[in-house]
């Protein structure tokens, strides 16, 4: 990521230092400090992802460098025979269809 200057990184977990470590590791490699969007997501709603699409182009001049969605949802761990359906295509379509076309 050092080198790019408009970064946007989405998650449902906590984004409290990640500003602030992207930037410091830009300055260390002798970089100028990039423009930095963490937005909080959940995958499961989907104005929480079609919210921060919007704010980041806004942000952005609708130009990004590099986009880090790391949200995702993960059905209980259970042997393939024992698995349920709808809580698979929910985990499979939700990170792999849905969550791409949104953003």
């Amino acid at each position: 990521m050092v080198g790019c200057s408009k970064i946007a990184v989405g998650a449902h977990s906590p984004l409290t230092n990640l500003e602030k470590d992207i930037k410091t590791a830009a300055r260390e490699a002798g970089h100028p400090e990039p423009t930095v969007l963490a937005v909080s997501l959940d995958i499961n709603s989907e104005d929480s992802v079609k919210t921060p699409a919007a704010t980041s182009g806004g942000a952005f001049g609708y130009g990004l460098d590099v986009l880090i969605a790391n949200a995702g949802h993960s059905s209980d761990w259970a042997a393939i025979t024992e698995t349920n359906t709808t809580e698979c295509c929910k985990t499979w379509l939700n990170y792999h269809l849905v969550i791409p076309i949104s953003i």
